[in-house]
């Protein structure tokens, strides 16, 4: 496991952890401080489906995180720097501004970002390949690990996410395995 000093978790994984209805025993079990950008929290991840197969009048649920901050699982960052910025613009041409945004601070601050964005993570390959990644599953997989939860509640976790998120493992992900059947 490659050390993270705190990961700055973009809109689609925050938004996948949210859809897996268990984000809070996630967020317990990481060995790392876990982060959000204000920009995310107040512009980008503000909504779930809470039934996505209803596709003429999809149901949503607010995403609540006070809770999650006020329990010291989660902290809200915002720019503070010039090179925060600078470099915010620099990747909002590439890539949607929550994706941006994070980058942009886990950049300035050594620290990591938790995509599941293709375009963002090609964007950060390929423009600050020193820059550490994680996946969505990558921070499942850590929660399997230490907290090790039932098969039952790890499979549940994993569909939440493929069914209200819209992802799923890719088949190299240790976690494929357990998708098999949705």
């Amino acid at each position: 496991m490659v050390f993270h000093t705190c990961i700055v978790l973009d809109a689609v994984s925050l938004i996948n952890l949210y859809a897996s209805n268990h984000i809070e025993e996630i967020l317990q079990a990481m060995p790392y401080q876990m982060a959000v950008t204000e920009y995310v929290k107040t512009k980008e991840a503000l909504w779930i489906y809470t039934d996505p197969s209803n596709k003429i009048k999809p149901n949503t649920a607010p995403i609540v995180l006070e809770p999650l901050v006020m329990a010291g699982l989660l902290k809200v960052v915002d720019y503070e720097t010039e090179g925060e910025a600078q470099d915010f613009v620099y990747f909002s041409q590439f890539i949607d501004d929550g994706e941006a945004v994070s980058g942009a601070i886990a950049l300035n601050r050594g620290w990591s970002v938790a995509s599941d964005d293709s375009g963002a993570l090609k964007c950060f390959r390929q423009e600050t390949p020193h820059l550490k990644l994680v996946s969505t599953f990558d921070l499942i997989n850590w929660w399997v690990e230490k907290a090790q939860p039932s098969e039952v509640l790890i499979v549940e976790v994993l569909r939440n996410i493929w069914q209200i998120g819209g992802h799923k493992p890719p088949p190299s992900h240790p976690l494929f395995r357990k998708c098999q059947g949705f």
